[in-house]
């Protein structure tokens, strides 16, 4: 049965993209964290209740610090808004790929950085000596990318690699958004043109 890749793209992703699953999409999405623009908020909310306390409520002073005090959650706000649309994008950037890939509510929300690659090794095109699955030829191909991520296993039919971004503990969300650029790297400079020489069922975060 012929699949329309519109929709195999569509019913792979969550219905409804989080906040979180949204700012992952944007170099700018670690803006939309409340908690972040709640810390950067803090010191002007408390200078401004001491100018408030010192009777200084319609000085410039005041005035300045109530709207920086707004500014970092208006930013977060209006952001958030912004981008509700990340979903449209990210389907259609699945359907453009020649194979499917499923499981990519768990990168956009952080809970792994690793895909495997699923390899028809019966397909024409795939070599008995190994020499197009050889995990240090992958490896190599890998590189090109990032020299942090890593094929991590390369038999049965399985190729696995680990995208290796480092967590920020501060900037959850901008760790989210360098992972998932080098996953779109990743799909893009590495499996698009493996799938040329060999046949992929299909990828999956994992």
């Amino acid at each position: 049965m012929i699949v329309d890749p519109r929709q195999r793209a569509d019913e792979s992703v969550a219905t409804r993209f989080s906040r979180s699953m949204n700012a992952a999409t944007s170099p700018y999405g670690y803006l939309t964290d409340i908690a972040l623009a709640s810390a950067l908020s803090a010191l002007p909310v408390v200078l401004l209740v001491r100018q408030a306390s010192d009777g200084a409520l319609r000085s410039p002073v005041t005035v300045a610090l109530g709207l920086l005090a707004l500014a970092p959650v208006a930013i977060a706000l209006g952001l958030s808004a912004t981008l509700r649309g990340a979903r449209e994008q990210v389907v259609t950037w699945l359907a453009s790929l020649p194979f499917a890939v499923d499981n990519v509510n768990a990168l956009l929300v952080g809970l792994t950085d690793e895909l495997e690659i699923a390899v028809d090794d019966a397909a024409p095109g795939y070599r008995d000596d190994g020499a197009t699955a050889d995990r240090r030829a992958l490896q190599l191909d890998l590189d090109r990318i990032s020299e942090d991520a890593l094929v991590t296993r390369c038999e049965d039919g399985r190729i696995c690699v680990k995208l290796g971004v480092v967590e920020s503990k501060w900037l959850p969300l901008r760790t989210c958004h360098a992972r998932w650029v080098r996953f779109q790297r990743v799909i893009t400079e590495f499996v698009v043109p493996l799938s040329r020489r060999v046949k992929i069922t299909g990828v999956r975060v994992c």
